[in-house]
């Protein structure tokens, strides 16, 4: 089975920056590349992330640890990372700006 399958959306928390929330309230294209770089990010594409980070997100799914994707937009570099907070299930999903790490 390929890992990369999917990180199950059920009771995640999806947040945003106010730097990605301002910049889609203003620019309604980023707004839709915001919304297909999560769903990209959902089924295991993790954008421009070199292999050896690629190869690292996919073992992380394992066993729920953090997951970074990056993906370019109309805005910048956009990041998008998922957090467990118990280790059985992802429970946070950040979108957020490089400088806003």
């Amino acid at each position: 089975m390929d890992v990369r399958a999917v990180i199950n959306a059920t009771n995640v928390n999806i947040c945003q920056t106010k730097g990605v929330y301002d910049a889609a309230k203003r620019n309604v294209k980023f707004r839709f590349e915001v919304a297909s770089s999560i769903d990209k990010f959902m089924c295991g594409d993790w954008g421009d992330v070199c292999i050896e980070d690629s190869v690292a997100n996919d073992e992380a799914l394992i066993n729920f640890e953090r997951v970074i994707g990056s993906y370019y937009t109309s805005e910048g570099e956009l990041l998008i990372i998922a957090e467990s907070e118990d280790g059985v299930k992802y429970t946070t999903i950040t979108v957020l700006f490089p400088n806003e790490y």
